[in-house]
């Protein structure tokens, strides 16, 4: 079937190079309004986004950053102004709705001086400050030990935005707010840091992460991808000394790639730190594929009576030179290899599609077409100039394969045992892999974000949160039956949070019951001071509960008004025990109350570490199925596609078992090596078990299908693995670690690869094959 589709479109040539070049006029409309996006929502896994959206009903969500103004001395009264210039100077941005800070705290509400705000209380007696500490400055009696000099101090601020965008309507201004915001954020601190030698100042939150992340996207697409495809295709011109095989893969390279960014747009998707790599993996796939063009035009065929040899075939200049038996056998033995390995390796990219997060779906959807692409980016190309002058291999000469496929299978059970063995202990080592527990693990240490939050973690600062909202089963519409219910409903909640507050995973908690506990306690004391006479008295009480209601408003007002109350828990270290906390809080509500629902980034990659394994099975599976099927249809055998299945576990097992050994964690980056490992892996496998089944068909016995399958098709073999390696390796150098890991892990597989095509696979189809054979000769 592919073969008969590949030689219609050869037939009518000008008919499918016209709708090639009006298929890209047409999409390219919508080039211009594709942008990078990495909003926090995003990130959010399937199965957590219906809890935000329930979260967002009652409470704002997301916008707001946490600034550490950090001291390195003791805090002094004066340090009151620094912390006022630089509200102030937040508060000047457009966008930002509020700051809350210790200063703020001091001033208005609590009427104190900065040094007793943040004071640590003796030991045993009273803390009036204890909401605040750990939220809004750090607790040196929490993270300094006795061996210490540090004596410096933290202060954070809390800056949160206007919230003014419809999320749905006008996600765009949403977006382009928040970087103008985080922009002016630091400049702010910039103007900060220069004013003051003994500071420095640290910034995190969901927006910060998003400005970082959008930051390193343009990085990659700006500096590493250009080198990763540059690195492939001077692989290619070197490989064949071909311009014009070059030329060909930049052509039908840059069709493709402009399609697919073509269709993401229309789609109305952005790219982001993950899909930004899609162009990268599909002008490799381009540059393979072109790699078996190459190799076709640069060795005589094995059928010379219907092809010319080399230096015949480079002489032909137009297509019309080209007869049709000619192309017809270039169909057979390079194109459909070429469409069906195109096939297999995107049925490994969709594979992503099982992930929970949105950003992979989507480049899993944009790789499966993106695939497809490649190969007819480069097969139009050919269709345009199918003629172009290829050198052959000094190195990887016919010759010296065969001589190298009579060593690999000289001794067949040896060979593969020890393989096997391999196998299994690589099996073993990726035991000890483990799930990346961390939401802002993405980051190298040497960054600014990843400074910030290790900071934030060592002061143990709680900025890893489990947002809880409890919200009441219904409310009685009498006023008086209601506040009694709401009273009720209050106790249930202290009683919730203070049974999950005393893990030890958690910092502190910020809730809407305690926080209306002080409230009242302030009423409390203003109708005393009222009914005393103490007017003075009752209105600094009143003014400061209004304040306090004001600044802590995201936990006092429920926007959909139906009884909902929030409960925070703050962790310094998301850690293996953020699953824990969150299992405990599934288990303590009390279900025939409320009903309850959990969100924050960190409950969200906590969800995502818990699924991410299991998606990653599924996924295999699935892919495994549907690339077996295309298999049966190229091969039709169903035992060489089992012989062609066990190669390619090798470079799954050795990613995974590299994982182990390097402690590499299994986080978005990580987890798409298996796609890559697979799909790409089976792209040479298909080549050179269809040459080998050529070969068979022909009437060869498997020792002389074997050598010359090595000699006709190791080159191109050992080439894409080559390309392979240059252009996803070039990837290690990014400074986004995921995306680091996906680079090395990815250049370790190819490697796996090409010694499962070139030295397990032709072991097992001397074995198996051979034994097939050798049977059905005993029959005779």
């Amino acid at each position: 079937m592919l073969e008969s589709l590949l030689i219609g479109m050869a037939r009518h040539r000008i008919v499918t190079l016209t709708i090639a070049v009006l298929a890209f006029a047409g999409l390219a409309w919508f080039l211009p309004t594709l942008s990078v996006n990495d909003s926090p929502e995003r990130w959010f896994p399937d199965s957590t986004i219906r809890a935000w959206e329930r979260y967002a009903e009652h409470y704002e969500y997301g916008d707001s950053v946490i600034i550490g103004v950090q001291f390195f001395r003791p805090v002094q009264d004066d340090d009151l102004e620094t912390m006022r210039s630089l509200r102030n100077e937040l508060l000047q941005i457009d966008g930002v709705r509020s700051v809350t800070d210790a200063s703020l705290i001091a001033e208005v509400i609590e009427d104190t001086t900065l040094t007793k705000l943040v004071a640590v209380p003796e030991p045993g007696e009273p803390d009036p400050y204890q909401m605040y500490r750990g939220s809004l400055f750090d607790d040196p009696s929490v993270w300094r030990t006795e061996d210490s000099s540090d004596d410096g101090r933290t202060l954070l601020m809390v800056v949160e935005m206007v919230d003014e965008f419809d999320v749905e309507t006008q996600k765009s201004q949403l977006d382009d707010q928040r970087r103008a915001v985080s922009a002016g954020i630091y400049e702010a601190m910039q103007h900060a840091e220069q004013s003051s030698e003994d500071i420095t100042i640290h910034a995190a939150g969901p927006i910060i992460i998003q400005f970082e992340l959008e930051k390193v996207a343009r990085r990659i697409a700006y500096t590493l991808l250009p080198p990763a495809v540059l690195l492939a295709l001077l692989t290619l011109g070197f490989g064949f000394r071909s311009w014009a095989a070059v030329v060909t893969a930049v052509i039908g390279g840059g069709w493709a790639v402009g399609m697919m960014l073509a269709g993401v747009a229309a789609q109305g998707w952005t790219l982001n730190v993950l899909t930004v790599d899609g162009p990268v993996l599909m002008a490799v796939v381009v540059i393979t594929t072109t790699v078996h063009f190459a190799h076709y035009h640069s060795v005589p065929s094995h059928s010379h009576d219907v092809l010319p040899d080399a230096h015949e075939r480079a002489s032909l200049d137009t297509a019309q030179h080209v007869s049709r038996e000619q192309r017809r056998h270039f169909i057979h033995w390079v194109a459909v290899p070429c469409l069906g390995a195109a096939i297999t390796t995107g049925f490994g990219f969709l594979m992503l599609t099982f992930n929970e997060l949105t950003p992979a779906r989507e480049l899993g959807v944009e790789l499966f077409f993106g695939s497809i692409l490649a190969f007819l980016g480069a097969y139009c190309v050919w269709l345009a100039l199918p003629t172009f002058r290829a050198y052959p291999g000094v190195i990887l000469s016919a010759a010296k394969l065969e001589h190298m496929e009579r060593f690999v299978t000289g001794s067949p059970w040896k060979t593969s045992s020890v393989l096997c063995v391999l196998l299994l202990g690589l099996a073993w080592a990726s035991s000890w892999v483990r799930l990346d527990a961390d939401p802002f693990s993405f980051f190298p240490e040497t960054s600014r974000t990843a400074i910030a939050l290790n900071h934030f973690s060592e002061r143990k600062f709680g900025h890893y949160l489990l947002d809880v909202v409890l919200e009441p089963h219904g409310l009685p519409s009498d006023p008086e039956a209601r506040a009694k219910e709401e009273r009720r409903l209050r106790d249930l909640a202290l009683k919730f949070e203070r049974k999950i507050a005393g893990r030890p995973e958690v910092r502190k908690t910020i809730s809407t019951a305690a926080m209306q506990e002080k409230i009242d306690a302030w009423d409390r004391l203003g109708g005393k001071a009222l009914a005393d006479g103490e007017y003075r008295e009752w209105a600094a009480h009143l003014g400061r509960s209004a304040v306090f209601r004001r600044i802590f408003n995201n936990w006092l007002v429920d926007r959909a008004d139906s009884g909902a109350m929030r409960v925070t828990f703050m962790s310094h270290d998301a850690g293996e025990g953020f699953r824990p906390l969150m299992s405990a809080a599934r288990e303590a509500v009390p279900d025939e109350s409320f009903e309850a629902f959990y969100s924050g980034t960190a409950a969200s990659v906590a969800v995502l570490s818990e699924q991410l394994l299991g998606g990653i099975t599924k996924s295999l599976l699935v892919a495994m199925l549907a690339m077996a099927t295309v298999c049966v249809a190229l091969f039709r055998s169903f035992r060489l596609t089992a012989i062609a299945f066990l190669p390619n576990a090798f470079p799954v097992l050795v990613v995974f078992g590299v994982m182990g050994i390097c402690d590499i964690p299994l986080n978005c980056g990580s987890a798409m090596v298996t796609t890559i490992a697979l799909g790409v892996g089976l792209n040479d496998t298909v080549h050179f078990v269809m040459h080998y089944l050529g070969r068979r068909e022909e009437g060869a016995d498997v020792d002389t299908a074997l050598v010359g399958t090595f000699g006709e098709i190791g080159r191109p073999i050992v080439l894409t693995s080559v390309v392979n390696c240059a252009g996803f390796g070039i990837l290690y150098l990014s400074d986004f670690l995921p995306m680091s890991h996906f680079g090395l892990l990815s250049a370790v597989a190819m490697v796996a690869a090409l010694v499962g095509d070139l030295v397990l696979l032709p072991n097992l189809l001397r074995l198996f094959d051979g034994a097939r054979l050798q049977s059905s000769q005993q029959v005779s």
